[in-house]
């Protein structure tokens, strides 16, 4: 048995031939992916090459200002809501601006983390979609 496998195999190699093709690789998804605010690169996850899945960081602006900002926008928030927290409970027995001005001050405080978020959001260069990255332009 032995005997007979082996001589298959040579046999099969003796006769095969090489096959050689050209074609055209293309991609079915494209994306030029760029920061939207500008700034100094800080960090880069990826190289050439790389394969990453959507929402996979890919680089990151330096952004240790707009965190701070973020925190100290935080922290407003949580004593705004404080404020509008014991507003509520009494909002029978006072003047109705008075009330209105705490409301307003805790909306604003949200708004600005909302909009703290936001920013620092864009310091972070994420994959649209599972890729592999084909080329990187500093």
């Amino acid at each position: 048995m032995k005997k007979v496998l082996i001589g298959l195999l040579l046999a099969g190699s003796l006769y095969a031939e090489s096959i050689y093709a050209t074609f055209d690789v293309e991609a079915s998804r494209v994306a030029n992916v760029a920061f939207s605010s500008g700034g100094i690169i800080d960090k880069i996850y990826v190289d050439v090459g790389s394969l990453v899945k959507k929402g996979d960081s890919l680089a990151v602006l330096q952004n240790k200002d707009v965190k701070a900002m973020l925190n100290i926008h935080k922290t407003n928030l949580k004593f705004a809501k404080k404020d509008y927290d014991r507003q509520v409970k009494i909002k029978n027995i006072i003047d109705q601006a008075k009330f209105d001005k705490y409301a307003n001050a805790f909306e604003s405080a949200n708004a600005q983390v909302q909009y703290q978020e936001a920013l620092l959001e864009k310091t972070i260069l994420k994959a649209p979609f599972d890729a592999i990255v084909v080329s990187k332009e500093l």
